[in-house]
């Protein structure tokens, strides 16, 4: 059996005005399997993904997982004065690498994998509101990341731009062999997960969707 790739064990995470989001919280994520997180706005689902991504710390329990993560966020998190180019560059220099022709050649691949290649050198401010988000799916794939987060991809767009990033992500994951969390409390593209789970009144549990 494959060893998993992140585990989340007995965590819990309670804020300052002693409001519980989760208590006693398990999960194991495997190489190449599709994870969608399920909830109503206000169950956590953020807070759940920013520990699992050590961007928080549980209050309790332990989170094991290998450091490369790639991230991609509802709100883009893109730095708009900046190209696409530019920006899939950002994390190889957060982590201090020496940009080669390999990179370069490897962040051209991704541009063009998600639809932007007539874009590559356009000002992020210029993107509608779906190439922004094509533009952070391919940044997450910048460091070739074993695992990829994200939190609500599709939460700032309109239904046919969302049916698009469904399907550009989750093609990207299963052709880079990458294993997936998403949180969404869109079933359209939970039913596309290979496991779904609900997050609700602070309990994770394993669900079918038809």
């Amino acid at each position: 059996m494959n060893k998993p790739l992140l585990k989340a064990d007995n965590i819990s995470k309670t804020f300052e005005n002693n409001v519980t989001v989760f208590s006693h919280l398990n999960l194991e994520v495997f190489p190449e399997t599709s994870y969608a997180i399920m909830g109503s706005s206000g169950e956590g689902k953020t807070t759940l993904l920013h520990l699992l991504a050590k961007l928080d710390r549980p209050c309790t329990g332990k989170i094991e997982s290998n450091e490369n993560i790639g991230l991609i966020f509802q709100s883009y998190n893109l730095l708009e004065d900046l190209t696409v180019f530019e920006n899939l560059k950002i994390p190889l220099k957060i982590h201090r690498k020496k940009i080669t022709k390999k990179h370069i050649e490897t962040i051209h691949e991704l541009i063009e994998e998600v639809g932007l290649k007539d874009k590559t050198y356009t000002l992020c401010c210029k993107l509608s509101g779906g190439e922004k988000q094509r533009v952070a799916i391919a940044r997450a794939f910048v460091l070739d990341p074993p695992l990829i987060l994200a939190d609500e991809p599709t939460g700032n767009l309109d239904h046919q731009n969302s049916e698009k990033i469904h399907e550009l992500l989750l093609t990207s994951v299963y052709k880079r062999k990458k294993a997936l969390i998403v949180a969404t409390h869109d079933q359209t593209l939970a039913s596309l997960c290979e496991k779904k789970y609900l997050l609700k009144e602070g309990y994770l549990s394993e669900v079918c969707i038809f």
